[in-house]
Parts: C-alpha cells; sequence; structure tokens
C-alpha cells in the first residue's frame, strides 16, 4: 500500500481508515506516520493510540494542522509536550496552552510566553490555576488583563483588584462579569467612565440601591440601561418613564418587567418610537394594544397587530398584510458610540432599542 502523495481513490480511503482508527496497532501508525501525504499525517496526529515516538517525530512536521493535532493529543508525554511548548510554531503553542491535560509547570512557563495568542489560551484553559491568572491579571498587555477579567469563576480578590485597573476596557470587564458580586461592583457604580457604569447597571448582581444611583445618573445612556434592566424595581421604571431623553422612556416601554399601570401612561407618548416598543412588548395588557392598533401611526399599528398577546378578532379590520413592510434595524449613530463608549447595552444594539433608528418622528 503506497504512503506517497499522489495517494488517491482506494489507496487513501484505506489509508485515511487505518489512520484514524484507535485500534489500530501503534506500529502501523508508525508506519502511517511517516506518509508523504499531509493529510494522514494529521490522521496519524490526532490517533490517540499513536505511539509517543511517532508523535515525537511528527512535532516537527512542516504542515501546521499536523503540529496542532499532536498537541491535543491525549497519549503525547511530557517530553513532547514540553518540546511544544518551546515550539517556533506559535499556533502549537496557543493549541497547547489551553489544552487541560498540560502540566501546571509548563503552563507556568508559557505565562511569559511572548505571544499574546498564547497567554489568552492559558486563560481560557479550564485547569489553569489561579496563581497563573493573578500573574496575568498584571500583564503588561490590555487585551490580556481584560481576558482576565471576562473569565467566569475568578476569586473575587481578583476581580477587587482588576477593577482598580487604570485601563477602562479591563474595569468594563470587570463590570460586566456576571461573577463580579456586589461589593465589587460597589467600587465601580460611581466609576468615572460611562462604560463602566453602564456595564454595571447591566450586572446580574447590581443591587436595588445601586440601580437607584444609577436612574438619577447624568448620562441618560446609563439610565436607559438602568431603564432596559429587568431587576430594576418597578418604582424606578415608573420615574424613569417620566425622563426627559426619549431613549431611556423607550427603555422602560420595551422592559418586560414594566407594569401595566407604567405601559398605559407610555402608550400615549408623544413620540411614536415610545408607543410602538409598548406595542411590540408582550408585556403590554390587550387592552392597550386594542387602542394602539388604531395608532395613527402606521409602524405602532404594525406592532400592536403583530403582538401575540392580541386576540385576532380584536384586530381592526386592516390587515397586516396591508401595513408597509416593518422598518429596517439600523446601525446605532457615531454620536450614540461616542457618548456611551463601548456598553452593548447602552448603543442600541439590543433587539427592540434599534427599531427607532428608523422610524420617522410623524
Amino acid at each position: 500500500m503506497s504512503t506517497k502523495n499522489n495517494l488517491n481513490g482506494d489507496d487513501f480511503f484505506a489509508c485515511k481508515g487505518i489512520a484514524e482508527n484507535p485500534g489500530t496497532s501503534p506500529k502501523l501508525l508508525g508506519w502511517l506516520a511517516k506518509s508523504e501525504n499531509q493529510f494522514i499525517r494529521a490522521i496519524v496526529a490526532d490517533n490517540p493510540s499513536t505511539p509517543d515516538k511517532a508523535l515525537r517525530a511528527l512535532a516537527k512536521d512542516e504542515v501546521d494542522d499536523v503540529r496542532q493535532n499532536i498537541a491535543k493529543n491525549p497519549n503525547i508525554s511530557i517530553g513532547t509536550l514540553a518540546e511544544l511548548a518551546r515550539s517556533d510554531y506559535r499556533t502549537v503553542r496557543r493549541q497547547r496552552a489551553q489544552n487541560p491535560d498540560t502540566p501546571l509547570k509548563l503552563l507556568a512557563d508559557m505565562v511569559r510566553d511572548k505571544d499574546t495568542g498564547v497567554r489568552k489560551s492559558i486563560i481560557k484553559n479550564p485547569a489553569v490555576p489561579d496563581n497563573l491568572l493573578e500573574a496575568l491579571a498584571k500583564d503588561k498587555m490590555v487585551e490580556i488583563r481584560e481576558s482576565v477579567a471576562m473569565r467566569r469563576y475568578l476569586p473575587h480578590k481578583l476581580l477587587a483588584a482588576l477593577a482598580k485597573d487604570k485601563k477602562r476596557l479591563v474595569r468594563i470587564a470587570v463590570a460586566g462579569n456576571p461573577d463580579t458580586p456586589a461589593g465589587v461592583l460597589e467600587l465601580l457604580v460611581n466609576d468615572s467612565d460611562e462604560g463602566v457604569r453602564c456595564s454595571v447597571a447591566d450586572n446580574v448582581n447590581v443591587s436595588d440601591d445601586m440601580l437607584a444611583r444609577l436612574s438619577a445618573n447624568p448620562s441618560w445612556g446609563v439610565r436607559s440601561v438602568v431603564a432596559k434592566n429587568e431587576r430594576t424595581p418597578v418604582s424606578l421604571l415608573a420615574q424613569l418613564a417620566n425622563d426627559p431623553q426619549w431613549l431611556v422612556r423607550q427603555g422602560v416601554a420595551e422592559n418586560p418587567g414594566t407594569p401595566a399601570a407604567t405601559l398605559k401612561k407610555l402608550s400615549s407618548d408623544d413620540n411614536p418610537c415610545i408607543r410602538g416598543s409598548v406595542a411590540e412588548n408582550q408585556s403590554t395588557p390587550e387592552s392597550i394594544l386594542v387602542e394602539l392598533a388604531n395608532d395613527p401611526h402606521w409602524s405602532v399599528r404594525y406592532f400592536a397587530e403583530k403582538n401575540p398577546e392580541m386576540s385576532a378578532d380584536l384586530q381592526p379590520k386592516a390587515v397586516a398584510a396591508d401595513l408597509p413592510a416593518p422598518p429596517l434595524k439600523a446601525a446605532p449613530s457615531p454620536a450614540l458610540k461616542a457618548a456611551v463608549g463601548s456598553h452593548p447595552a447602552a448603543t442600541g444594539s439590543r433587539r427592540h432599542s434599534k427599531q427607532q433608528k428608523s422610524w420617522k418622528l410623524s
């Protein structure tokens, strides 16, 4: 049986079947590891039954896919692992860095790797110990510290340290981490950066007291995130329904936790974007939907009639097919992005808040 690059037809598929079979003998896998066909070598490198001697030889293979498969192979020896960890090929080192089977000593050495991708891969490793994460939390690269701050199940002490980072992206990551406790969020609730405060307002662990303070924040971007948060107390939602900034009122209108009385108030707002959000909200009572189905603005009527809470027999005679197509979802304006920073909840990136970009205020 040929093992040359010109393998084709039955020869190639026969070799492929043998190379990927974990029941294939180590001796035969060692023979196939010398194939001139790179696809066969890559399959052999991935086979958990391939002997370490063959893996060590394949670790020097010129083909990237072959080396990467070796880095994932559970049958690899510590010596070959160490060789891969020192490999000149960064893709191999990255693959090895995020493998939970990589010995801790090798991971510790890779914390100082010159490649940013390798250090980020260590953060993704589910078996990485806290002491290595602490070392990476002091990395000179902002993106490394940000990646650490975004990692789940970090020690609270480490999150608290990262909350004091000078770079806003790191603090935003801490504020947005669902594992960040209320005590650490308290450190960020009055942060100078608007994006950080937006992330605090959207965090699952934010307290009612923090939401109350953020609802009075001078930034309408922060207030809009509070308005959209389903955990915001109904008393705060009622207050925000009177906000002078219409995007904040729209957040209240979109919120599925907004009570009927507040939705009723917003259903008569002068801005059709607000009324349309009330019409689209599946928490809106049917009695309000019936009124909105007769709204003078076509977009409001459209969303009221499309709301699944609206009974077909209560819809006006005009059917949805006679209405214009629903408005397109436009991207947030540059001015809006600049105002609220990088937090998605305040930039209109959520489903409901996008609709206002394309509605005409008539």
